[in-house]
């Protein structure tokens, strides 16, 4: 009798947002450089030669060059480096660097960004000045009204910059309407993000797109951005020994070759200019520096000093100053006090990750004693906002695997990894330390309703309990309902709705997914599978083939299509896709299963044997369906050790688990071991009363044992339960001893009768 337990044939896998509420209302006059980079200080007023004014200066200075998920830069940090020493320099107003955040590579996360632009938000009152610098690559996936476009930062997913990692231009917009509009600062942008390099949104020329967007003008904010809209951005080792060319010639317009008029003042005007003239000559046309703003402001004083040593010896002694000096914090606490080792003990806590539990010595544990001690009260928004970049990074790097790296994220997904727990608990204390009024808050909230929603499936998965789908879904509705175009959470709400045997609504949250990002292949594996199960297996294998030309490695694409042929029951090109998806993934255990499957139904049962193995390793131990297939493969093989060692195996690995109790009593049935297949298919009654197959096979081990009233008595329940084979029956070897009996003659005559 096959009792063989066919697991669902195809295993499928899965593989910023809105603006809730406005930025605090200031005003400031922000000078915002983006040629992405900023710098890590501390809180003092500035200090030194104002410039212009008495007034304080700030800035915030980002440069990228080496990225996490997506193509590199050369100079881009170098860049950023040189502007903070320009600032720093005497030339530069001498800005202490307690008013510098200067974020290079691994600080310029998403997250750091964001709490630098906080920071300077907060600190500048009216009348400062402030400088926003940005240099690195910027984008945009899909040319859409909502879409305003990303500077990527370090941790940016290689597609689906609005799951996180990625800064939406619409926050740095509403970052300077109140910095400028409602707190009276002076705001400068300068921006070199017209970069080179492999994006997700080469296609639609998505580098274009953002420049376009950082050229509009969001408020009284002057900008000055190193390349008209339709151009790239050029950097190479003929500028200073490694830079770009825009910041090159922009530092030394600054200190004093662009003043033109010799009044010992560069204004808005005479930087164009001088940019233009420096630029477009170096770059043979190709590049165009833009400026916006009123032409008559004066940006820069000059030093004559620092013109002179930059005639002499063109900028390089100030170059290498720059990059010497580097990003020092403020005054500490008093070392002698138990607080002072308590915000050490923070910090480290926070470097080694200890950011929630365990709760004895967590950084959040921490804060939560430290931070309301009046010795700490300059530090503690520091404190914070440290705290809440941890928190948010480790919960992003989840993300931006899941959407760079599917392949490694989805195995820790599927082993049930306790930090999809935390996760969730990361971005809710991340928020709360926040506050509702900043403009991160329902950013957070909204990848914590993911992530809670993630952690739901994943037990339903496990449990096997749909009613954590449900409550899933739910948590993924409220995420589109914040982001439209979430594209991680439309994938998510397609799995779900699969779980839930419904896949018209999942092709169609997938199909979404695949629209809103549409160089992200897992939703496109996703869609094969989907379309399998609706049986458009020429739409599966198209799918396949697009998803294939965007990433060929990618195994769960192979594993679909693979079954497309199952389908068919082309076993032979069934195994074929499904070994050459393992070949890229050995890992991957599902294909393992299926493969022996496929050799299962060509009858080449050595193989199955070989391959069912193969992925009861890949489980470890968590499985005992697997075991007790293999159990059923080795007898039919009459392999009869074997398959004892393996029906034994399944019970230590989950002893509920009932079909291995009937797989179980077939072998000692088999081996004429009949008081232990009595005791096996006795379980299985127990277990499962309802099902006709067990109570018959406990008849036909009664009936072997001569126990023929016992017998007829489970032959009848067997019947009650569905049992209506009267050929099986009558041709059943098992019943021998009761073919003369008046009761089973009457049995099998009423069921001839009913067929």
């Amino acid at each position: 009798m096959n009792t063989l337990r066919i697991l669902p044939p195809l295993k499928l896998l899965e593989a910023s947002k809105m603006l809730s509420t406005r930025i605090k209302k200031y005003s400031l006059f922000l000078f915002l450089f983006l040629a992405i980079c900023w710098s890590n200080a501390g809180q003092l007023p500035a200090q030194g030669n104002p410039m212009f004014r008495t007034s304080a200066v700030r800035a915030v200075i980002v440069g990228i060059s080496d990225y996490q998920n997506i193509s590199d830069l050369d100079y881009a940090d170098r860049d950023a480096e040189a502007l903070a020493a320009y600032l720093r320099s005497s030339a530069g107003g001498e800005v202490p660097d307690s008013n510098i955040r200067l974020l290079l590579n691994e600080e310029a996360t998403q997250m750091q960004l964001a709490m630098a632009l906080d920071w300077l938000q907060e600190e500048s009152q009216p009348g400062d000045r402030a400088y926003i610098y940005f240099s690195g690559h910027g984008d945009v996936e899909k040319k859409t009204a909502r879409q305003r476009g990303f500077l990527l930062t370090y941790d940016a997913p290689n597609t689906t910059y609005m799951a996180g990692g990625a800064f939406p231009i619409l926050f740095l917009q509403d970052i300077i309407g109140v910095l400028s509009s409602e707190k009276d600062v002076e705001v400068i942008l300068m921006a070199d993000a017209c970069r080179a390099g492999k994006l997700a949104g080469n296609s639609i020329g998505g580098n274009h797109v953002t420049a376009e967007k950082l050229a509009e003008s969001y408020a009284n904010e002057i900008k000055i951005l190193s390349c008209q809209q339709d151009e790239l951005s050029q950097e190479g080792e003929r500028w200073g020994g490694g830079r770009g060319v825009f910041s090159y010639h922009l530092i030394e317009g600054l200190i004093g070759l662009a003043d033109a008029s010799g009044d010992s003042e560069v204004d808005l005007r005479e930087i164009r200019n001088y940019l233009e003239s420096q630029v477009g000559q170096e770059t043979a046309g190709n590049q165009f520096p833009l400026v916006v703003g009123d032409l008559g402001h004066a940006l820069a004083k000059v030093n004559n000093e620092s013109l002179a040593r930059l005639k002499e010896e063109k900028s390089e002694l100030v170059m290498k100053e720059a990059v010497a000096m580097k990003n020092r914090g403020g005054s500490r606490p008093d070392p002698d006090t138990l607080i002072w080792q308590q915000y050490l003990a923070f910090n480290e806590a926070v470097k080694d990750k200890h950011l929630l539990y365990p709760e004895g010595g967590a950084a959040y544990t921490i804060y939560q004693k430290i931070a309301g001690e009046t010795i700490l009260r300059p530090y503690r928004d520091e404190m914070k906002r440290k705290l809440a970049v941890a928190l948010h990074d480790e919960a992003q790097q989840a993300i931006n695997a899941y959407l760079s790296t599917p392949q490694e994220e989805l195995l820790k997904r599927w082993s049930h990894d306790d930090r999809y727990t935390y996760y969730p608990q990361y971005l809710g204390v991340a928020a709360d330390l926040l506050g509702k009024d900043h403009f991160m808050y329902e950013d957070l909230r909204t990848r914590q309703l993911y992530f809670e929603g993630l952690e739901l499936r994943l037990k339903g998965e496990q449990e096997k309990k749909k009613t954590l789908f449900q409550e899933a879904l739910a948590k993924q509705q409220a995420v589109i309902g914040q982001d439209s175009s979430a594209a991680y959470a439309f994938n998510e709400l397609g799995l779900l709705y699969r779980r839930l045997g419904e896949e018209k609504m999942a092709t169609a949250y997938l199909d979404e997914a695949h629209e809103n990002s549409p160089t992200w292949v897992l939703p496109m594996a996703n869609l094969v599978g989907n379309y399998a199960e609706l049986g458009k297996l020429e739409e599966a294998r198209e799918m396949a083939k697009e998803a294939l030309a965007l990433d060929s490695s990618f195994t769960l694409i192979y594993h679909n299509l693979a079954y497309t042929y199952e389908i068919e029951e082309n076993w032979e090109k069934a195994i074929e896709y499904y070994k050459k998806g393992v070949s890229f993934n050995p890992e991957y255990a599902p294909s393992y299963y299926n493969i022996g499957l496929a050799y299962y139904h060509r009858d080449e049962l050595a193989e199955t044997e070989k391959y069912f193995l193969e992925y009861a390793e890949k489980l470890a131990d968590t499985d005992a369906s697997i075991w007790s297939d293999l159990g059923y493969i080795a007898s039919v093989q009459e392999k009869w050790d074997n398959a004892e060692q393996y029906f034994k195996k399944a019970l230590t690995v989950n002893p509920d688990y009932e079909l291995t109790y009937l797989n179980l009593g077939e072998f000692y049935l088999n081996n004429n071991r009949l008081a232990e297949a009595e005791e096996a298919y006795g379980t299985y009654v127990e277990k499962r009363p309802d099902r006709d197959v067990g109570h018959y096979m406990l008849a036909a081990t009664l009936a072997r044992m001569g126990r023929k009233e016992a017998a007829l008595k489970e032959l009848e329940l067997a019947v009650k339960q569905g049992f209506d084979d009267a050929e099986k029956l009558d041709q059943d070897k098992h019943f021998e001893s009761l073919r003369g009996n008046r009761t089973f003659k009457k049995l099998l005559q009423d069921l001839k009768s009913e067929k």
